[in-house]
C-alpha cells in the first residue's frame, strides 16, 4: 500500500510503478485456458517496484510464481490481520498468509513495509489523541479513507485499527 509516484522520466513512463500479471505470465502463455489473462484487466494491477534496501517484495520478490488469491478480492481485505506494535500483515486464511509472508511469494513483512506501515499508524495515533473521538468521527474518518483520491498510504492498517476502537466502543 504504497503511494506510487506520479513523476515521469524523459520517455514519460513513471519509473517507480509496475504492471503485476496476479495470474504470471509464465502460465498465461502456456496454459491455452489462461492465454486471455494475460491482457484481462482484472489479472492487472498496478504496484511498486518492490525493491527496499537490497530486498524485495511485491512483485518483485514474486516473480513468476502463482499466488492462490487476487488482491483485488474484497475477501482478502477482510481477512487481514495487523499487528499494531511492530507493523506485520498476517491473513486468517493460511494460503493467503503463506502467499502474503513468503520471501519467494510477496514478502509483505520485509522490514521496510513493517517501517512504513508502523509510521503510518502513529501518524493517525497523533491526530487521534489530540482529543477524544466519537463512535460517529471514527465512522467518518473510515469512510474518508475509504473515499479519499489518492488514499492514505498504508490505508490498511489504519482502517484496521479504527475498527479495532469502533468494536472496543461497542
Amino acid at each position: 500500500m504504497k503511494r506510487i509516484g506520479r513523476d515521469r522520466n524523459e520517455k514519460g513512463y513513471c519509473d517507480d510503478v509496475t504492471i503485476e500479471h496476479v495470474v504470471p505470465r509464465a502460465y498465461t502463455k502456456t496454459i491455452p485456458e489462461m492465454e486471455m489473462m494475460e491482457i484481462d484487466y482484472s489479472n492487472l494491477v498496478a504496484v511498486c517496484t518492490g525493491n527496499s534496501n537490497g530486498m524485495t517484495h511485491c512483485d518483485t520478490s514474486k516473480e513468476d510464481n502463482l499466488i492462490s488469491f487476487n488482491p483485488c478480492n474484497s475477501a482478502v481485505e477482510a481477512s487481514i490481520k495487523y499487528g499494531l506494535k511492530d507493523g506485520t500483515i498476517s491473513s486468517s486464511n493460511e494460503s493467503w498468509d503463506d502467499d502474503l509472508n513468503s520471501q519467494s511469494k510477496l514478502n509483505l513483512n520485509h522490514p521496510t513495509l513493517k517501517t512504513n506501515r508502523k509510521a503510518a499508524l502513529k501518524g493517525l495515533i497523533r491526530v487521534l489523541d489530540k482529543k477524544k473521538w466519537s463512535r460517529t468521527q471514527l465512522e467518518r474518518r473510515i469512510d474518508q479513507l475509504d473515499n479519499n483520491q489518492p488514499k492514505a498510504e498504508y490505508v490498511g492498517i489504519l482502517k484496521y485499527f479504527i475498527n479495532k476502537k469502533l468494536s472496543s466502543l461497542r
